[in-house]
């Protein structure tokens, strides 16, 4: 449609400049015959009678072509009937009427005039002329003498009209499409001026966002920080209870000996032992929430071993029992015999854990009847269903349960919890490579189901770190060794390496020993950031080369490291066991005497004495507990050891252990640390780390890209500041 209208445009634009060229040719012709018909009618004017007929035939002239100049541009018709007829008709009277033998030549004007409008008037102009030539009387020499210029005149006017109208239309094209392209020219500069407005726009909104998102990623870092101090200050605060538990009860459930007096019936220890066993687990769930805050989404620490999936379910039945029986809810189990000797690579807690929120949902949602648990084997994978006789869930609801704060019924009258079980137990699932889903009919009850893979079967689900079968390959490869003053190291890198077995090894010697029985995949030699440079670069033992061993030089925080950093003789970290304790007074204080205990905690100072009591009865407990309190009395008894908490208000045990090494009476007292694992990380986190790794014979390039990818994906540079 555009191009059509175009076209349309451009062909009245030519019409329009064909018109204007006409125009003026009438003008300039219509000027030239009235300037001769003027000229004609004053010679006339002086002999009246002779040229009377002349007169008349000149006033016609003049005043037809005066119309036609004046008409030009209103009248195109008028002035082509004028340019045919007036001058042809003049030429006729003036020849046969007049015998103005003159007038013969002013035919030629007269075509020449009409070829100069255009070429049809042009050509009727020649015919008519022509004719009036032909009928007045004229001698025949004369005749052909004026027909003879008259139609050479009309033949050159032809071929010069033919060339001079094309090249005026070829400009006016021109001119033409000079304007289109100017047209053109403007649009585009209107739409580059808008393109570049709305450039500007986008690059001071860009801008806007870029600093929006600096303040951002500022307060991010800021949550970030504030978020690892808090843990690490929760982390004091849930473990002090939580060790408190642990410890009276085990002291309570291993020793009940030390409580004089007391009776003991079988009821009573029986709720001991639960108490203990849940306070483990407990502490156990505390541990894995406080190491979600340290490490990335997606790599949940897993300790997956072989093992039979009917004890822990049989474990976890007897543990939620009672809880049943308070409601009056049935609960009962069913296994196949095809899965109670099949063994699977789970992890223990984590299984127990999925089971515990699932039976706990049931409970929560069933109002009377019973939930059975039912444990079958399929060609692939353990099936563990959990069904019950409760409320149901709608089938639009149904989806939603697995998703982190959703709940079957959100209302305020809802039946509690915090909408993280069910999507906390599907993540474990699917870290074993299993899969979980649950079918519902409202008022009839609902079944959750999960399956967990056997050993070697294809996962059901993709595993959100990595697939069993590459779980079981990791576990039958070669175990790591841990070089570390602390055997509590292992625990640690067990946790994170999860499917490795990890092997502790005080010494670099120790380590090299392990090489020929225990075939090491990697030895890990862990050692404070501030140890000599020359250990960091010292050449690798032998045997490594021999074998080719890869050594991993690395800092991790560890209780040594507290011990080597601020003078301390020994860490013990919490829960402190009474085996604990017995070990670290025989290292540093062999001969019963005297034992200072710091702690705020009154709760923990009497379990120490408690464990004392047991372990070194022999020994004397002073209990303080504040650090003012703990100096005072420290000055005045002179202990033969400390026991000191690290984390305390006003004088913490940093503080207290300071001005202890400032009095030269209490400078060689050895202090013992008790303390959560996570402070001292906390205190150390400052400290910087490092990682070299080394192989004798090299490393190869794909697996030095490797470990370089790996390294850029964690070790990330913090920008922030700038």
């Amino acid at each position: 449609m555009s191009s059509r209208a175009n076209t349309s445009t451009r062909f009245a634009e030519r019409d329009s400049g064909d018109r204007e060229i006409r125009q003026e040719f009438v003008a300039v012709t219509s000027m030239g015959i009235m300037v001769v018909s003027y000229l004609a009618l004053m010679r006339g004017l002086s002999d009246i009678r002779q040229y009377r007929l002349p007169l008349l035939v000149f006033a016609l002239l003049f005043t037809s072509f005066f119309v036609c100049y004046q008409r030009r541009s209103r009248n195109e018709f008028l002035v082509g009937g004028v340019y045919l007829l007036i001058p042809a008709l003049s030429v006729f009277v003036l020849l046969r009427y007049a015998q103005l033998p003159y007038a013969a030549y002013a035919a030629t004007l007269c075509a020449i005039a009409a070829f100069q409008i255009s070429r049809p008037l042009g050509i009727g102009s020649l015919a008519l002329n022509t004719l009036a030539l032909a009928l007045g009387r004229l001698e025949l020499l004369t005749l052909l003498t004026s027909l003879g210029l008259l139609w050479g005149a009309a033949t050159i006017e032809f071929a010069s009209t033919s060339g001079r109208l094309t090249v005026l239309r070829w400009a006016l094209n021109s001119q033409n499409r000079a304007r289109e392209l100017l047209d053109q020219v403007r649009d585009s500069q209107g739409e580059l001026n808008r393109t570049l407005e709305a450039l500007t726009e986008a690059t001071r909104r860009l801008q806007r966002t870029n600093a929006e998102l600096r303040i951002a990623r500022q307060d991010a870092e800021e949550a970030r920080s504030t978020k690892e101090q808090f843990v690490a200050n929760v982390s004091h605060e849930l473990r002090t209870p939580l060790n408190l538990i642990i410890g009276f009860a085990e002291m309570m459930y291993l020793h009940p000996e030390t409580y004089e007096g007391a009776v003991w019936g079988n009821d009573l220890e029986s709720d001991v032992r639960e108490i203990y066993r849940a306070s483990r687990h407990l502490q156990e769930l505390v541990n894995d929430v406080l190491d979600l805050s340290r490490i990335d989404a997606m790599r949940l620490p897993m300790f997956r071993e072989m093992q039979q999936i009917e004890p822990i379910v049989l474990d976890v039945i007897e543990t939620m029992l009672p809880l049943y029986r308070q409601r009056d809810i049935a609960l009962s189990v069913k296994s196949d015999e095809s899965i109670r000797d099949q063994l699977f690579f789970v992890d223990r807690t984590r299984i127990r854990q999925v089971l515990i929120n699932v039976l706990g949902n049931a409970l929560r949602y069933t109002d009377e009847g019973s939930v059975t648990v039912e444990l079958s084997r399929t060609d692939e994978a353990a099936h563990v269903c959990v069904s019950d006789t409760g409320v149901g869930i709608p089938a639009d609801k149904l989806s939603a349960i697995f998703e982190e704060f959703r709940q079957a019924d959100p209302s305020p009258r809802g039946r509690g919890g915090a909408g993280l079980g069910l999507a906390l137990s599907r993540r474990f699932v699917e870290l074993h490579g299993g899969r979980m889903w649950a079918d519902s009919v409202v008022g009839q009850g609902t079944s959750v189901r999960f399956e967990i893979p056997l050993p070697g079967s294809s996962p059901s689900a993709g595993s959100l770190r990595r697939a069993p079968d590459a779980a079981l390959k990791a576990a039958h490869a070669g175990p790591v060794v841990v070089v570390d003053a602390d055997p509590t190291i292992r625990d640690m890198l067990h946790r994170y390496l999860d499917d490795r077995r990890v092997i502790w090894a005080p010494t670099i010697d120790a380590a090299v020993s392990l090489i020929e029985p225990e075939h090491p995949a990697g030895i890990v030699v862990n050692q404070s950031p501030e140890a000599p440079i020359s250990t960091w670069f010292a050449p690798p033992p032998r045997d490594l080369e021999r074998y080719n061993v890869p050594l991993v030089q690395c800092s991790i925080p560890s209780p040594s490291w507290l011990r080597s950093a601020v003078g301390l003789h020994d860490c013990l970290t919490k829960p402190v066991s009474p085996d604990d304790l017995a070990r670290a007074l025989a290292i540093h204080c062999p001969r019963p005497g005297t034992v200072l205990v710091v702690d705020d905690d009154p709760g923990f100072v009497m379990l120490v004495e408690r464990m004392l009591g047991v372990v070194a009865p022999a020994y004397t407990v002073i209990p303080t507990h504040s650090g003012l309190q703990a100096l005072k009395m420290a000055r005045s008894r002179k202990p033969d050891v400390v026991l000191l908490d690290l984390a305390m208000p006003e004088m913490d045990g940093f503080d207290l252990l300071r001005e202890l090494r400032q009095d030269a009476s209490l400078e060689k007292v050895p202090v013992i640390a008790v303390t959560a694992s996570s402070y001292a990380e906390e205190a150390l986190h400052q400290r910087g780390a490092h990682l070299f790794i080394t192989q004798s014979r090299g490393v190869t390039a794909e697996a030095l890209l490797s470990i370089l990818r790996v390294t850029l994906d964690t070790a990330r540079p913090d920008y922030v500041q700038e």
